[in-house]
């Protein structure tokens, strides 16, 4: 029901990474198919249009494996940076590797930065599925989670309190 503002944010902007990076991993041997080899995905069979997308399809298939190495070899380093440069910049770090990744690939659209920004996606997948954790855990770790005293959670221990039959708390 009530969260801190700081968990709130981890929270939202954990929504919009997994957005991004589910519609990178749906959308992106498409992406590379139509905007980089030029090819139609509804052009007739053995066409110049159908052929030329099928040959991005399957070269947007060795970014996605240049995405899952950088994801594991990323993952091996994560408890290394972790160590080094602490938790939220590193994962502040990687949402901007990723950020400017898509960014680079959206305006070079070429076979080398397909190749190349691809990297940047493992990086995101990778923080996604560590740090969120690793800061949740570190505030319960240490008890920095304070609750400011709003109107809906006075009301929730007046709630709490009538069910007990305790006196309400001012």
């Amino acid at each position: 029901i009530y969260m801190p503002s700081s968990l709130r944010w981890l929270c939202l902007t954990n929504l919009f990474c997994w957005s991004s990076l589910v519609c990178y991993s749906l959308y992106f041997t498409d992406f590379v198919g139509q905007a980089v080899f030029g090819g139609d995905p509804q052009a007739p069979e053995n066409s110049e249009l159908r052929i030329l997308y099928d040959k991005g399809v399957r070269f947007g298939c060795w970014g996605m494996c240049l995405y899952s190495l950088s994801c594991s070899c990323y993952s091996f380093l994560l408890d290394k940076l972790v160590k080094k440069f602490r938790a939220k910049p590193v994962y502040i770090g990687g949402q901007l590797i990723y950020t400017i990744g898509m960014i680079g690939m959206a305006f070079t659209r070429t076979k080398w930065g397909v190749l190349l920004f691809s990297w940047s996606a493992g990086v995101m997948y990778s923080t996604l599925f560590t740090m969120p954790y690793l800061l949740v855990a570190h505030y319960h770790e240490t008890d920095t989670i304070e609750c400011e005293d709003s109107w809906f959670l006075r009301q929730i221990r007046e709630l709490l309190a009538s069910i007990k039959g305790e006196p309400p708390q001012v």
